[in-house]
């Protein structure tokens, strides 16, 4: 029998019950889960033994504190606003702590207050950022054990649905936070092409830098820059390299459909007054109505008509529009909506990568 080791998993969304399988396999773990969403924690506490325990980290820090002291890991699935606030816990506690997700300024600035307490907080552990970096060492570092000068470096990654599941206008199905996938088409991004820094403003533009992929040629794949790649030359240890791409992996015809969200205002950084806690509540047309400027009692083929023209005439991004059946508002964190609806979840995944 080893050592017991007490382990707090935080959130409940799509890439917790994977954590959670994991964790199970060891049965020296003892794991709690955190979580406002309380049927998801049941759920999960259904199919694995684990201690469930409601609560808003938001609302609720004391509470937060209490847990994060009596564990030897903290996993953070949270939105990655929300990282900061418990690594401030861990680094209260001296807990260590891991996330997938990207190091943000506000994480950067605990750096010194992560070293004096002693402890170990390390994000990108993901699939991308997170695997990615992995393959990406090990194929830098065999390349430099036979004397090579890294001039170029190029990568994808992304996670597919299986072709045969790849059944909605985005070919595409949330295996995370639907939020973090839909706003990552407002990110603007950055890499380094033949010695020059390339800037890519996000929304609308980004379909701009849209690449179709020439390999794997029957998967029909399309990619595009994923944030900004040049700070990882020093991370890599590549400052040798004219060109640094690192971007997302999609079957081809992903970003069009996003970008038809964003010319309707679906995908937005800004809330809607319509959205607001005290408003009345909204149907899909409705809402489509207010975006394209007509009146909510139109008629379905008026409103059909007034999408298609704010869509300079482009039937595939109608389409996409039309398949918005579900709508979940996003107040806390300012994004208009999530794009919710039935065929786009439950994904098999299979992860691609391409290293130069």
């Amino acid at each position: 029998m080893g050592t017991r080791r007490k382990v707090l998993v935080l959130g409940s969304g799509y890439i917790s019950e994977p954590v959670l399988e994991y964790l199970s396999r060891d049965g020296n773990i003892e794991i709690t889960v955190g979580s406002d969403m309380k049927n998801q924690i049941e759920q999960l506490g259904k199919k694995y033994n684990i201690n469930p325990v409601s609560m808003d980290i938001c609302k609720q820090e004391e509470k937060l504190g209490f847990l994060v002291a009596k564990q030897d890991l903290v996993i953070s699935l949270l939105p990655y606003v929300l990282h900061p606030l418990v690594a401030k816990a861990c680094i209260t506690n001296k807990v260590n702590m891991v996330t997938a997700s990207y190091i943000t300024p506000a994480l950067k600035e605990l750096e010194k207050s992560v070293e004096d307490a002693g402890i170990t907080i390390i994000g990108e552990l993901g699939l991308d950022p997170g695997l990615d970096h992995m393959l990406a060492m090990e194929t830098i570092d065999k390349a430099k054990e036979v004397g090579a000068t890294i001039e170029s470096y190029i990568s994808y990654c992304g996670g597919l649905p299986a072709p045969e599941h790849s059944n909605n206008p985005l070919r595409y199905k949330f295996s995370w936070s639907p939020v973090g996938v839909l706003m990552n088409v407002m990110q603007s991004a950055t890499y380094l092409l033949d010695g020059k820094v390339v800037n890519v403003a996000g929304g609308i533009s980004f379909l701009d830098a849209v690449t179709s992929m020439d390999f794997f040629p029957g998967l029909n794949l399309e990619g595009y820059p994923n944030r900004d790649s040049t700070k990882y030359a020093e991370i890599y240890g590549i400052s040798s390299a004219h060109t640094l791409l690192r971007g997302t992996l999609r079957y081809k015809g992903y970003m069009k459909a996003l970008n038809g969200f964003v010319k309707l205002g679906l995908i937005n950084r800004e809330a809607l007054p319509a959205f607001r806690p005290e408003a009345n509540p909204l149907t899909w047309k409705q809402l489509l109505c207010d975006l394209v400027g007509i009146s909510p009692s139109s008629e379905h083929d008026v409103l059909k008509e007034a999408v298609l023209k704010k869509l300079g005439g482009d039937n595939t991004q109608l389409e996409a529009a039309e398949c918005g059946v579900f709508l979940l508002s996003c107040r806390r964190f300012g994004v208009v909506i999530e794009y919710y609806m039935k065929t786009f979840f439950h994904m098999t995944a299979v992860a691609s990568c391409w290293y130069t």
